[in-house]
């Protein structure tokens, strides 16, 4: 008589799509698909969390949708955010024969990011009111739906292009627009008083207002071309600038500052003399367009200007905006520049075929470009992020990074992404086809890449995450997934005046959503997927009836899961069984000692959830399922009860 056998397996490592179906015979916990999830650095695989639209909003109204019954005495309206986003809304009530028939606004507040709950505390009526809340609607910095491409976070707001032009927001429904040619022209620049050729090119010296901005000419800016940006702050001022720089036009300075509690705003463009070019007969085309930039040791690095793609500029020491002066100067490094990162107290210059830094950037005498590589570069400057102390980036043959590519050179080894070859190279292969955006989770260890196009619906955008960890014997490791339905054309990271990480992405549609927030894609459903490699069980050749499986599942909220069971390789010709209910998980379930091949967990701290399985194979896989708005979870390991029988 056959004897039951009980199997535990530990979820983890990642998405895996180039081991063959007896290598994943040996990590049962790793994934075929892994959808929507992110490898957690609790363990396990998590949902990923969703994203809305970008909203600080004060409450604006309210709507009465049932007014109750039986309310008497004093009543205190209460106004709870459930994240503990905005913060100092009240209002009071008026009450007619045990009906509330108007809710009146005594302080809007501000800060909620979605509607607050109302509560009526007092004496207990028959029936509870149901009042709702009323906050400014999201809206595009245009008002149109042309691709939001660029965005920097600064402080507790976000500078946006669109459409060719550059806006402020602090709320998400009101826009500044700041590309106009205000104030009187600094000396040695130009005007758009200048000749055709010169149009739009502006040096602009003053703050102004928003108001003051209204009326002012706009500067036109090319309308599709992608930013990167770099951030320095002036010598005696507490703001910092912004370089711009989009590959097509001259680099563009934004700032902005408080005065007397009023913001105001500085637009600067077409710095002749910044260069050491003629300001009496000045020529367009002679200003740099570079595509790259970024500050290094008090100087501003340019980099990848399409008439000399291998050129970098660095500028004054003590200065963004002069690169004349003794301090200054211009290198070529002998390949087209893809990207400029520092790094390590140094300056990674990434080409296309190579790997570079430039040293001793203070010392004319001595400066230069010393060689990481030229055997191995990076296809695209918008997929360079540092995490784990190291730079990533996207090379010709998979994700890299600095330090391993230093070390190992062009040795296949120094990829991180060997597990995901296939995705990798679908993206490389087809990269015109693409806007790569990069961003990193800094509280979850995660870089993430999206690839995508404005001709696809959201529906089908991707992108793919990688979680850097450090594994139980010590070695720094990354586990890889995908993402499906998030729509990035731009993304900015960073941090607001209170140290909270703030991550934002603007869309094709030209909306800006707080990224990685919340539990569904801007209302709609997140719909995810984990699927098992097929599991042996330690024997192919012994045929296996499953009996039952217990899920380790951390739920966040309430849970609607599906898993599905396979039988070998899900073939077509065995009897596969119907979709087994998971169903709602209200409390924590907790893995304890899960290794894979013992029949014993260890000692659980809550009871896991069990599910009664039916069919028999000589493998299995289990393939988890949800669609739903609801909060994230984390699948962490199972046990699965089986009985053996014939050998094959």
């Amino acid at each position: 008589m056959a004897v039951e056998q009980g199997v535990s397996i530990s979820i983890g490592g990642g998405l895996d799509k180039t081991s063959s179906s007896y290598e994943l015979f040996k990590t049962p916990g790793s994934a075929t698909r892994l959808k929507n999830f992110e490898a957690s650095i609790d363990g396990g695989y998590r949902r990923i969390n969703g994203y809305r639209k970008f909203l600080k909003s004060p409450v604006v109204s309210f709507n009465i949708v049932n007014g109750g019954a039986g309310y008497s005495g004093t009543n205190t309206v209460n106004i709870t955010d459930s994240e503990n986003n905005g913060t100092g809304a009240t209002a009071s009530v008026t009450i007619s024969n045990g009906i509330i028939t108007g809710v009146s606004l005594t302080a809007a507040g501000s800060g909620y990011q979605i509607p607050p709950t109302v509560t009526i505390s007092g004496p207990s009526p028959t029936t509870k009111a149901e009042i709702t809340v009323n906050l400014n609607t999201p809206t595009t910095p245009t008002g149109g739906t042309t691709p939001i491409t660029g965005l920097y976070s600064y402080e507790e707001g976000l500078w946006a292009f669109q459409n060719g032009n550059v806006y402020w927001t602090e709320d998400g429904y009101s826009w500044t627009q700041v590309n106009k040619d205000y104030g009187s022209p600094a000396s040695g620049s130009t005007t758009t008083q200048q000749t055709t050729e010169q149009a739009n090119l502006v040096w602009t010296a003053a703050f102004a207002t928003a108001a003051q901005l209204g009326s002012a000419p706009v500067v036109t800016l090319n309308t599709t071309a992608r930013y990167q940006f770099s951030e320095y702050i002036p010598t005696g001022v507490p703001d910092a600038r912004i370089t711009c720089a989009n590959g097509v036009d001259p680099v563009v300075y934004l700032e902005t500052k408080l005065v007397s509690g009023t913001r105001q705003f500085r637009f600067q463009r077409g710095l002749y003399k910044a260069y050491g070019l003629s300001t009496s007969t000045p020529v367009f085309a002679d200003i740099p367009k570079p595509q790259y930039t970024v500050v290094h040791e008090d100087h501003t690095i340019l980099g990848a200007w399409s008439t000399k793609p291998e050129t970098i500029y660095y500028s004054t020491r003590y200065s963004d905006i002069d690169f004349t002066g003794s301090s200054a100067g211009s290198i070529n490094i002998g390949d087209k520049i893809t990207g400029l990162k520092t790094f390590r107290e140094q300056i990674i210059i990434f080409g296309v075929n190579s790997l570079s830094r430039l040293v001793n950037i203070q010392s004319n005498s001595t400066i230069a470009i010393e060689d990481i590589t030229k055997n191995i570069g990076c296809v695209d400057g918008f997929s360079i992020a540092e995490i784990g102390g190291d730079l990533v980036f996207l090379a010709p043959d998979g994700i890299r990074t600095v330090a391993a590519t230093a070390r190992i050179d062009d040795i296949e080894l120094s990829s991180i992404s060997h597990k995901i070859s296939p995705l990798i190279s679908s993206i490389v292969s087809n990269l015109e086809d693409f806007d790569l955006s990069t961003a990193v989770i800094r509280t979850q260890n995660q870089y993430r890449l999206f690839y995508c196009k404005a001709t696809t619906g959201q529906v089908s955008q991707k992108g793919i995450i990688g979680t850097f960890k450090i594994s139980p014997q010590g070695i720094p490791v990354w586990e890889w997934s995908e993402t499906q339905g998030i729509a990035v054309s731009s993304i900015a990271s960073g941090f607001e005046t209170n140290d909270t990480e703030v991550t934002h992405h603007g869309d094709y549609d030209g909306f800006v959503h707080f990224h990685n927030k919340g539990d569904n894609f801007n209302a709609s459903k997140i719909r995810a997927e984990f699927k098992t490699p097929d599991i042996d069980y330690g024997d192919i050749g012994i045929r296996k009836t499953l009996h039952f499986t217990k899920l380790s599942i951390r739920p966040e909220g309430t849970t609607d899961i599906d898993l599905d069971v396979r039988y070998d390789f899900e073939d077509a010709g065995v009897s596969q069984p119907a979709t087994f209910e998971v169903g709602s998980i209200l409390e924590p379930s907790l893995l304890g000692l899960a290794v894979f091949g013992l029949s014993k967990f260890g000692t659980p701290e809550v009871p896991m959830k069990r599910i009664n399985l039916l069919g028999s194979g000589f493998s299995n896989s289990f393939k988890f399922t949800s669609n739903d708005t609801l909060p994230p979870y984390s699948i962490q390991g199972m046990y699965v009860d089986l009985i053996p029988s014939s050998r094959r």
